[in-house]
């Protein structure tokens, strides 16, 4: 094969993967825009693909079904949330900031944590959450002042703070920056 036909074939190759990734874009911003108004449990792949603005063979060319889709993204999505809770395992401040700057940005995330995402990504946000200040309930209160039931139920109620509040925040726009949700979340959390 000459030089200007491998030249023209990847071409073509990149093409294709712009377009690929175009669609896929597309599909997921179809999701974050269906779940400002309509539960998870409420979206079909028909609304995806009319909202997307493809044909449904083409949406099922790039996943089985919606679950499929969100599978994909929740993955990626766990995987960065973790990361986060690891890298500031001794800096709740940096944490909570870095969590607000996220959502911020994520307009994915921020739609499956709002009340119409789905309760699997949901339960995982609260219960990293709920680890990560059980953490500093130990190191702050010892083992002498909270029994471990009582250690378990502050983590918990303070987990569902938060979470709380970050789907107060969504639901009312993202109207504060992230700096001043993770000074809010500091002055309410007794962490």
């Amino acid at each position: 094969m000459d030089t200007l036909s491998k030249a023209v074939q990847k071409i073509i190759i990149m093409a294709h993967d712009n377009r690929k990734a175009n669609t896929k874009k597309a599909i997921q911003e179809a999701m974050v825009s269906l779940l400002k108004s309509e539960s998870f449990d409420d979206i079909t792949t028909i609304k995806l693909a009319k909202e997307a603005g493809i044909s449904r063979s083409s949406f099922y060319t790039h996943y089985k079904d919606k679950f499929e889709l969100i599978d994909s993204c929740q993955q990626t999505l766990f995987n960065q949330v973790e990361y986060i809770f690891e890298k500031h395992e001794g800096n709740k401040a940096q944490a909570f900031l870095e969590i607000f700057e996220f959502l911020k940005r994520e307009q994915l995330l921020s739609a499956l944590i709002s009340a119409n995402g789905t309760r699997e990504f949901q339960a995982f946000i609260v219960n990293k959450v709920r680890i990560f200040i059980n953490t500093d309930l130990q190191d702050r209160f010892g083992r002498d002042e909270l029994t471990p039931t009582e250690r378990e139920y502050s983590s918990i109620y303070f987990a569902y703070a938060f979470f709380g509040l970050c789907q107060s925040w969504i639901a009312k726009g993202k109207k504060e920056s992230p700096r001043q949700m993770t000074n809010l979340i500091l002055k309410l959390l007794p962490l």
